[in-house]
């Protein structure tokens, strides 16, 4: 069975275009990541200074 992955920042499921931290592996929608990254520069969960993230 397939698990529902739930993006962390809007909390939504995520059926494309995801995105993780880099560092805590957390899941996110690639739009929402990017533009916390342009406001914040840090990932919402775990803190770390976010450079770049994974897209899976």
């Amino acid at each position: 069975m397939h698990e529902l992955e739930i993006c962390y920042i809007c909390k939504k499921e995520i059926t494309e275009d995801r995105a993780n931290c880099a560092y805590c592996n957390t899941p996110y929608h690639k739009k929402e990541l990017n533009n916390w990254i342009k406001r914040f520069k840090k990932c919402p969960r775990c803190g770390r200074e976010l450079k770049e993230f994974v897209i899976m």
